[in-house]
This record gives structure tokens, C-alpha cells and sequence, in this order.
């Protein structure tokens, strides 16, 4: 008997020790999620979230789930990927829906409202996907939902939340207003506006946040300004400009900014519109806010051109290239590929035949005169090119084989991108009268995408010629690597935050170069610029120098798409591209032929969806 109770003893020990140890586990789990979490290393928090999501799973532990499903969406939210953070979150709500219908509760209905509330919380993650990508009614179903599943609020964090619902609703609202015309576009306004009027009364009468109710009332003047009230919405974004909250949150100083030169704007006064824009634009710069500055200086543009065409250009030029660094990959290959698919017949439009006519007038001449500016600029590279060699006979070898380089990429590349914007020309000039006015933006938006990318080749090649023409220019200087570096690195510090890549400058201080300081910056900038758009969202890019007798080795590595076998063999001739991507490889062309003519080496070491390691040598001091 003693036997028997010492071995049940015995047993009993070792499964609290076992348990004990898969607690410690699942802890230690935890912390390192969250720690990947607040270093923003979204890809480790959703490989080890899966790993404790199989751990809860066993154990049926529902609590957790839900928590760890939650942290999954938030995650894949802020790593672009709606569709996995929606199914996240929809796991999150059937958890928290079976631990609500639990009959293990030792207080029901204290625990069904705070499982009612954490799934509201959840389904207004949802809803913040949905208005990102322009599915402005399910997020109006969603913030109903949640107001209706709110009830009647018995507790201040109820009126809290209430308030908060309104102020979503409003400017869910106020996006969905800007498509419609006439009383729709007056009833939606008007909704907006009561919604965002409840909010900031709720806000005003429950928030202990005061940047909270400042929030709100951002909203409010962006309501007012929609809907034509324009002194109301400048006297509440003076009021919120004058507040100490707004000064300690950048985000919404620059929104007030931004409602400020709106209605200022409306009221035609243009110069101090500009003003504030600039103020707006400033602060969204300083805070990496890509989608305020847009705003920004698309206002400033629009009030500038009234009293100062010289500012307005500039502001053009800087709207343009920021528009540039957040057009991503996907976005590309879509333009690439993009194929018209419409149906005629269900088309309905508005537009007067007159206006409608001017307005394709207008586009096809833009378009024409781009395309015309292009062709010209080949014309003058190729032109250009032959007077060189006209001139100076030493070098007829050597622009013979550049011209040859040239029009290949010419009738290749270049041809295919202007047949194809051509192609979809013809298409939007036969059937315009026929085309919505989403249809006509959304054509725009491809062809601006498609002439980007021509421009970028374009700019390769002008560099690339410059080197051949100078080629036999020497200018050397002593200068520091890791400065150098550091200066490169800043030209793409906007696409590498776009992309959330950390960019690692590992060289020594005390390391010096004597070469052509120019011709450096120009090889480093191209292989940082072909790392950041290669790389995976997340990753690092290290920058590494190794001494090698009286020369230096500077590498750059990337973790991103990598070179297949045929393009590493295609780099001893010159011409090479990341595998799966386009372009005229003339980047990398350039770095090639600029390193060999100044005596050095480039070495290209990769493995197809492992990233790339490119080495190139310079003089050490």
C-alpha cells in the first residue's frame, strides 16, 4: 500500500515538474515575441506567434489563442498583408466568442461584456484594413456592428468607445461622400458631420486623454471642411493648432495644418493656404508621415500656383519623386501586366460631351509630349555619341561597343514600354467616351507607373554614357570610407523606412581610400538602391569594408530576391537583373564598367531567393 501511494507520489511529481517546464517554454515564448514586436521584427513575431498558437492549440487553451491571434493580425496589418491580418482576426473573434459562451464563468455577465468588448475591439482592427484598401463599406458595416453590439454604454469606458465608433463612422462617411454629387453627397456630409459633432460632445464629457479629444476634433474640422463649413472647420483647427496637446503629437499637428490650408484654400486665400501646407509638409517630413505628406504638398501645389508659379513647380517636382519612392514592386508588375477588361455596355457615366472631350485633349497631349521628350533625349544620347567618336579616334572601340549596348536597350526595353503606353493610348482614345472616371484615373496611374520606370532607365543610361565620355578623366582624393558610406545610405533612407529595412553601416572609422570619390558614390548608391528595392520587407542591408594589401574591398549584402544562374553569367558581359525582376539591368552595368576602368574588381556572389553579396575594390590611403 505504502509502495503503491509513494509511486502515485512519485508520478504526480513529475507532471507538475513537466508542466512547470512547458510554462517556463510558453513564457519565454512570449517575451520573445514581444520583443520582436517593439523592434518592429514583424517576421520573427509571426513565425514564433504560429509556434505558441500550436502550443495553446494543444493545450485547447482559448484565452491565449485569442490574445495570440490578435498580436498575428496586428502584425501581418502592419506588414501589408490584409488578408492573413483579416483571418486573424476572425480567429481572435471565434475565440473570444466560445471562452464568452463558456459556462465555466464564475461571473457570466461580467465576463460576457468583456469579451463583447475585446471583440469589438478586434472587428475595429478589421475595419481600419478595410478603409485602407478602399472597401469603405465594410468598414461602415463594421463600425454599425460595433455600435450596435455596444448597446446602451453603463460605464465611461463604454462612452468611450462610443465616441470613438461615431468618429470612425464620420470619416468613413466623409471618404465615401468625395464619389457622390448632389443630395447623396449633401446627406452623406450631413451625417458626417452629427457623427463627428456626438463624438467630440462624448469625447469632451468622458476622455481623460486630452490628445484623444484633440483627435477628434481633427476629424470634426475635416467634416466641416467637406461639407462646406469652412469657418467652423478653420475655428476648430486654430483651436486645436493652440492646444499644448497637439504640439506633443506631430500627427495631429500636421492634420490641423493640413484642414487649416484647406479651408484657407477655400476661402481663396492662397499665400497663407501655402503656409500652412508648408508647416504641415515639415512636420510629416520630420516624422516619416508619407501619407500626410503627399497631402501636404499636393495642397501647397495647388495654392501656390495662384500667386507663385516658380514655388508651385518646386512643389510639383517634390510631389513627384515622393510619389516615385512609395510606388512598390507589386504596383510595377501590375502596370506591366495590366490587360483592359471592362464591359462596355455597364458603363454609365455623367460627364458633359464637351468636358469629357477637353479633358482627353488635354491627357493625350500631356502623354504625347511626355513620350515626344523621351524619344527626343534618346535621339540626342545617340547623336551625342556619334560626335564623340567623330572627334576623337582613340575611343572609336570603346563608343562602338557603347552604341552597340545602347540601341539594344533601346529596341528592347525602351521600345516595349512605348509600344505598350502607346497600346493603351489607342485604347483610351477609342473608347473614352465609354470610360468611368475611376476607369480614366486608374489608366493614369499605369501610365505614370510605366513612364517612372522607363525614367529610371533612362537615368542609368545617362550616367552610364557620362562615364564613357569622361573615362579618361583621373581626379583622385583621400577621403573616409564609412562617411562615404553614411552619405550614400541617407539617399535611401525614404524607400528603406518605406520597406522597414534596417541598413548596416559596418565600416571602420580609421579606414581611408584614396580613388575617385565621385565614381565610389555612383557604384555604392546603385548597389544600395538595387539592395533596398530587392530586399524583403523587414530585412537588414550590412555594408561591410575588408582591407586586402594596398586595396579595400566594400561589400553590400542583401537578404532579398537574389540572382539566378543565368544572370550571374550574363554579369561578365555587363548586363544583369535580380531574378524574377525587369529592367534594363544598366545599373549594374554601369558599376561594372566603372570599377574595371578604374583599375578595379566586382564580384558578384548570390543565390536565387537568398539575397546577393556584391564586392567591389578601391585604392586604399
Amino acid at each position: 500500500m505504502l509502495k503503491r501511494l509513494f509511486v502515485c507520489l512519485l508520478l504526480g511529481l513529475i507532471a507538475l515538474y513537466c508542466h512547470a517546464q512547458d510554462n517556463d517554454n510558453i513564457n519565454d515564448l512570449k517575451n520573445r515575441i514581444f520583443h520582436h514586436y517593439d523592434k518592429s521584427e514583424f517576421e520573427e513575431v509571426v513565425r514564433l506567434g504560429n509556434e505558441a498558437l500550436a502550443l495553446y492549440e494543444a493545450d485547447n487553451n482559448l484565452y491565449d489563442m485569442a490574445g495570440c491571434y490578435n498580436l498575428l493580425g496586428n502584425a501581418y496589418q502592419r506588414m501589408g498583408r490584409f488578408k492573413d491580418a483579416i483571418e486573424s482576426y476572425e480567429q481572435c473573434t471565434k475565440a473570444l466568442e466560445k471562452l464568452k459562451n463558456s459556462e465555466n464563468n464564475k461571473d457570466h455577465a461580467r465576463a460576457t461584456k468583456m469579451y463583447d468588448r475585446n471583440i469589438r475591439y478586434t472587428r475595429n482592427n478589421m475595419a481600419e484594413i478595410f478603409i485602407q484598401i478602399g472597401e469603405l463599406g465594410h468598414a461602415e458595416s463594421i463600425y454599425l456592428n460595433c455600435i450596435e453590439m455596444l448597446g446602451e454604454p453603463s460605464d465611461t469606458l463604454d462612452f468611450r468607445d462610443l465616441a470613438t465608433y461615431k468618429q470612425n463612422l464620420s470619416e468613413v462617411y466623409t471618404k465615401q461622400a468625395l464619389g457622390m454629387k448632389g443630395t447623396e453627397r449633401e446627406a452623406f456630409l450631413k451625417t458626417s458631420v452629427e457623427l463627428a459633432e456626438q463624438s467630440v460632445e462624448l469625447a469632451e464629457q468622458y476622455e481623460n486623454q486630452p490628445s484623444k479629444r484633440i483627435n477628434k476634433k481633427v476629424t470634426l474640422a475635416q467634416a466641416y471642411h467637406a461639407a462646406g463649413r469652412l469657418n467652423e472647420s478653420l475655428r476648430l483647427a486654430k483651436e486645436v493648432l493652440d492646444s499644448e496637446e497637439a504640439n506633443n503629437d506631430p500627427y495631429l499637428e500636421a492634420e490641423a495644418h493640413a484642414v487649416y490650408g484647406n479651408c484657407e484654400a477655400g476661402m481663396n486665400r492662397h499665400p497663407s493656404a501655402e503656409r500652412h501646407f508648408a508647416q504641415a509638409l515639415a512636420i510629416a517630413k520630420e516624422n516619416h508621415f508619407s501619407e500626410l505628406q503627399l497631402l501636404a504638398i499636393e495642397g501647397a501645389y495647388t495654392s501656390s500656383k495662384h500667386f507663385d508659379k516658380v514655388l508651385a513647380l518646386d512643389y510639383f517636382e517634390q510631389y513627384a519623386a515622393l510619389r516615385d519612392s512609395v510606388f512598390n514592386e507589386q504596383q510595377q508588375q501590375i502596370v506591366r501586366e495590366y490587360q483592359v477588361k471592362y464591359d462596355l455596355a455597364e458603363k454609365e457615366y455623367q460627364l458633359e460631351l464637351e468636358a469629357a472631350k477637353n479633358s482627353r485633349h488635354r491627357f493625350i497631349i500631356l502623354i504625347l509630349g511626355i513620350l515626344a521628350v523621351m524619344l527626343l533625349a534618346v535621339i540626342v544620347l545617340v547623336m551625342h555619341i556619334g560626335a564623340i567618336r567623330k572627334r576623337n579616334h582613340e575611343i572609336e572601340g570603346r563608343l562602338n561597343m557603347a552604341k552597340n549596348h545602347l540601341f539594344s536597350i533601346v529596341s528592347h526595353d525602351f521600345k516595349t514600354s512605348l509600344l505598350s503606353q502607346n497600346l493603351m493610348l489607342g485604347v483610351m482614345n477609342d473608347h473614352f467616351d465609354n470610360m468611368s472616371q475611376a476607369d480614366i484615373k486608374e489608366n493614369v496611374s499605369q501610365l505614370k507607373t510605366s513612364s517612372d520606370l522607363l525614367k529610371e532607365d533612362m537615368f542609368n543610361l545617362i550616367e552610364w554614357m557620362k562615364t564613357e565620355l569622361n573615362s579618361g578623366e583621373e581626379n583622385y582624393d583621400t577621403f573616409g570610407l564609412r562617411k562615404v558610406v553614411e552619405e550614400c545610405m541617407r539617399t535611401q533612407k525614404t524607400d528603406a523606412t518605406k520597406k522597414q529595412l534596417t541598413l548596416d553601416n559596418r565600416v571602420n572609422e580609421y579606414l581611408k581610400a584614396r580613388d575617385n570619390e565621385n565614381l565610389v558614390k555612383l557604384v555604392l548608391r546603385n548597389l544600395l538602391s538595387n539592395a533596398v528595392k530587392y530586399s524583403q520587407p523587414g530585412g537588414t542591408i550590412e555594408i561591410t569594408a575588408r582591407e586586402d594589401g594596398k586595396r579595400v574591398w566594400l561589400a553590400v549584402t542583401d537578404h532579398g530576391t537574389g540572382f539566378d544562374a543565368a544572370s550571374r553569367e550574363a554579369f561578365d558581359n555587363g548586363v544583369i537583373k535580380a531574378s524574377g525582376e525587369s529592367g534594363s539591368g544598366i545599373g549594374l552595368m554601369l558599376c561594372k564598367q566603372v570599377i574595371e576602368r578604374n583599375g578595379g574588381e566586382i564580384i558578384v556572389e548570390s543565390r536565387e531567393g537568398e539575397g546577393a553579396t556584391v564586392r567591389f575594390t578601391i585604392n586604399k590611403h
